[in-house]
Order: structure tokens, then sequence, then C-alpha cells
């Protein structure tokens, strides 16, 4: 199975490379059609003491709906959306007044007619209501079709599950990409248009944190329009990639800081040259950066001073970093793959996971030290079950246990990969790893990049398994295979899982049919974030 995962790094990379410096903006353009009258539907109800009610569909985003109002005097206004077969929506109550205000209705499905219930309390004890009807446009005719396997509805956690898209064709389509929004029942209610994105997080107040390919970090809000972007190149960094976190600066609460992972090239000599002797390659590591969205540099860790670069694993070779700034002219080698960062003890020290060295780090802040190395041939020994490879995705949990989405690409001491979710308890001052637990999966389970675990407000599990190999076959001497993402909300206790919700995207072991590839997913309680309906207000 080795070559089948060299296989599908070194496409990603050389497609990524061919593309770089092409960025597309993130996001469709802002903009709606105002006013019902030119929509074929009926005109809206007004209550009395409205002054203003319209509702339009906005062209370029054909899941939103904005609705435009006004009242005599300022109030609360609530509304819902009802259509048949399909859950009701609540929009969260916000602020109108004498001015009009136009703000957006999230979380609707396609193709759908929608009756919507408007309530107003007025602040001079008045209250006033109005009805409306919309139709939902349709979705992009690229995307690729949604299958729900499994559904108990008592049992997942309420909520959208957001999941960023690439499609794959041979390797990634850099110019393609959604972050698609499921409701409750697994249908599509929220979207944005991306390119291809090496990270995602969703901040508290609903804003996301994408990259453009390796260049620019970017955060955009529920519309996806940019509310900031960091070209990290103008700013002496070589890259961002596979992640960064936005934070308060603990000095200042009223900046927020940016901890990314970067990369830099070196010249490293010391490498067995298979003749008896030594030679020198292009080797990139991590560098991690504490910045902000000015780019001013307040920390950097370089992580070539904290790893031997001589202790190589299997996929040191492969190609992933023949992209700009580095490749494809210097053939440079991949010695870590950073693709997780946490902040710990309140931000004094980090943790980053390292894909290429089958290690997670701590590391102290303010010093730079390395304090531990989780992970086989590190600092801790490993007391029960078995070791992780090529991980993503580490959480701590409440009582400090370790969450890996754990790839299994090398695991040691075993030859056919195999991908689980594993849980650690671990032991600090002692150093040693105990497991607890492991999930295999729902067969066949291999992936071999990407991938995330979450635990969710109920106490439920969310693995996201980035690109199942669903079917492998030979062209041309040359192993292929077939990618699908998976999203699956596990209920129940360790031993004893309930799958609540399983989602695929894509078409399964279909290789007439593009793959396609998620790093990461998300599950919120509202798409407006903590900022609520006035944040993404037109």
């Amino acid at each position: 199975m080795r070559p089948l995962l060299s296989s599908l790094l070194a496409c990603a990379c050389l497609v990524a490379c061919s593309a770089s410096g092409k960025a597309n903006p993130l996001g469709p353009p802002d903009g709606a059609t105002d006013g019902a009258t030119d929509s074929g539907w009926e005109e809206p109800v007004l209550g009395e003491a409205l002054t203003e009610f319209s509702v339009a569909r906005d062209p370029d985003r054909p899941l939103v709906v904005w609705i435009t109002l006004a009242a005599e005097v300022p109030g609360t206004a609530t509304l819902q959306a009802s259509s048949e077969g399909a859950p009701t929506r609540d929009m969260p109550p916000f602020a109108i007044g004498p001015s009009p205000v136009t703000v957006p209705f999230l979380g609707l499905r396609a193709d759908r007619d929608y009756a919507l219930d408007l309530q107003v309390s007025l602040d001079d004890g008045r209250t006033t209501s109005g009805s409306a009807e919309v139709r939902t446009g349709s979705l992009p005719a690229d995307l690729p079709p949604i299958d729900v396997r499994a559904l108990l509805p008592d049992r997942i956690q309420p909520g959208f599950v957001l999941v960023p898209l690439s499609k794959w064709i041979g390797g990634p389509i850099p110019d393609w990409g959604y972050v698609l929004g499921f409701d409750e029942e697994g249908e599509v209610c929220w979207l944005i248009s991306t390119q291809i994105s090496s990270t995602f997080d969703v901040q508290a107040d609903g804003t996301l944190l994408l990259t453009e390919l390796v260049d620019n970090a970017v955060a955009v809000d529920p519309l996806g329009r940019v509310v900031h972007r960091l070209p990290v190149r103008e700013h002496g960094m070589d890259t961002v990639h596979h992640d960064y976190l936005a934070f308060q600066n603990p000095d200042d609460s009223a900046e927020t800081r940016l901890l990314l992972l970067s990369s830099e090239m070196r010249s490293i000599d010391g490498y067995d040259d298979g003749a008896g002797g030594t030679r020198s390659h292009n080797v990139v590591a991590d560098v991690l950066v504490e910045t902000d969205w000015s780019g001013a540099i307040h920390r950097q860790v370089h992580l070539f001073d904290l790893l031997d670069p001589l202790r190589t694993l299997p996929d040191f070779d492969l190609p992933f970093w023949q992209i700009d700034p580095y490749g494809p002219g210097p053939d440079p080698k991949d010695l870590s793959h950073g693709n997780a960062l946490l902040r710990l003890d309140e931000g004094r020290t980090w943790l980053v996971s390292l894909r290429n060295q089958d290690w997670i780090l701590q590391i102290d802040r303010d010093s730079g030290a390395l304090l531990n190395r989780l992970g086989h041939e590190g600092d801790f020994t490993l007391t029960s079950g078995r070791w992780f490879s090529a991980q993503h995705s580490p959480k701590l949990r409440q009582d400090g246990h370790l969450l890996l989405y754990d790839n299994g690409a090398n695991r040691p001491g075993e030859s056919l990969p195999n991908t689980r979710i594993v849980e650690f308890a671990v032991d600090w001052e002692a150093r040693t790893l105990t497991q607890v637990w492991e999930w295999r999966g729902i067969s066949p389970y291999y992936v071999p990049a990407a991938g995330d675990v979450d635990v969710l407000a109920n106490g439920n599990l969310l693995v996201t398994d980035g690109g199942v190999v669903d079917a492998v076959r030979t062209i041309d001497g040359q192993l292929n295979v077939h990618l699908t993402p998976r999203f699956v909300e596990l209920s129940g206790e360790p031993g004893a899982f309930e799958v609540a919700m399983e989602v695929v995207v894509g078409n399964w072991g279909d290789f007439d049919s593009p793959g396609y590839i998620a790093y990461r997913g998300e599950k919120v309680s509202s798409l407006y974030g903590s900022g609520g309906v006035a944040a993404v207000s037109r």
C-alpha cells in the first residue's frame, strides 16, 4: 500500500504547484436582487407599524434569502421559515427600527417553497406580524451527490455540519471548492464557494478560517465575504498551511493573534546516498509563527532547531512541497509535515502534530524549547494499545485524555495501513500514554490524508473521513485510488458506539466519477455565530 499513499500526495502537490499564483477571490461577489415585485412571488403582508417588509433571493447565493424590515419605532424581530418535508428554521432575533435593515436568512434547503412568518415586538409595547413566501434557488450543478446512509434523529447533536470539499481527479482541482453545510437530516442547507484550502476552522462568531492554497490566510464571514486576508510572503513567511488558530492576545485582549504553521527549506547533509556515502537534500520543515492580521511576527519556532533532520520516516521522500516557493526544481523533501496546532496551559505551551514524524510535540511558547515528543521513539512510553501514525486532529478532552484521528499510514509493527479514532490517557509527569479505546470505523476504512474528530456538546463524536479509499485500480501501470469523504456522528459509549448519522459525499467506488476530499468538519449550533444576525447584515 506504500505506493498508494505516495501517488496520492504526489498528485496533490503537483496539481497545486501548477495552480500556484492563480488564486481567485474567495467567495462569490456581494450582491442581491432587492425587492419582490419582479420575483414572481406574492407581495409580503405588512402588519401594523411595519413600514417595510421585502424579501429577495440572492442571485449569487442560491440558499440565501434577504429580508428587509423597518418599523415606526425600534423593536425586535423574529422570523420562521417552514416548508413541507423540511425542518422548520428559526432566524435568531434581531433589532429593527425606522431605518431599513437587511439581513440574510440562512439554513434553507434548495428548490423549496418556504412560508415566512414574521413576529415583531416594538419597544412601545405593541406587537405586529407579517408573512411572505419565497422559493430558494438550486444547488450548483457541479456539486456531487449526497448519500445519507444512516440517521437517528433522536441521537444526534442539533446543529449544522460544515465540511470543506475539494474535487479529486488524479489529484486536487485547485480552483474548484465549496464549504457545505448539512442540516440535521444530512441535507445541504448552506454553502460558500472556495478554492482549495489547506485548513478549516469555525470561530465562535461564525467566521471561517481558511487558506488560499498555501499563499494567504483568509477569514470569511458566513456569506463567504472576506473579513481578513494575510498574504504571508509579503511578511517574511514562506507559506501558511494545514492549520492556524485565532486567539486573543493574553497581554492585550483587544488584539487578535494568529498561531500558524509556516515552513522553510534548508540544504541538509548526511543522508545515505545508497552507495556507502552521504549526500545532501533540500529539506522542508515547519515553522510555528505567532503573528496577527497585520503580518507582524511576534514569535517563531523553527522545527529544524528541535528535530533531528536525519530522522526520516517513509514519507520523507513524498514530493508534497514541490510547489511554489520551493519546487519543483530543488526536489524538496518533507521532514515534518505539520498538520494541526493546539494551545495549552492558557497559551503558555503549544502542541503541533507532525504527520511525517508520527509525533506530537509540546513546545514552550516563550522560550521555543521542546518539552515533549508524544509518539513512537519519542519521550513517552506506550503502556497499552497501538501507536498512532500519520495522525491528524489531536484534541485534549476535559479529563485530559488525548483524542486523535489516526490515519495509520505507517503504524509501527503493522504491514497494512488502517485508520481509526483513538483515545489515550496521558500522564505528563510519568510520560506515559495508555490507550483507552479505539474505533476502527465503517469498513472499508483507510484514509491516507486529512481527517478530523470532534467532541460535540452532547458527548457525541463527529468523525470526518477526509477521503476514504473506496476503490483502487491500476491504469497504465500506475496505481490509482478513488476517494470519497464521509462524516459520521457517533453516539453512545466506547465499545458500544451507535452511528447516529452517516453521510457520504460523492460517488462511492465509481472511478468514472470524480473523487472528493475534505480536510476537516465542524458542527455548529448556529450558522450566524455568536455575533448573531446583525453581524452578517447588508
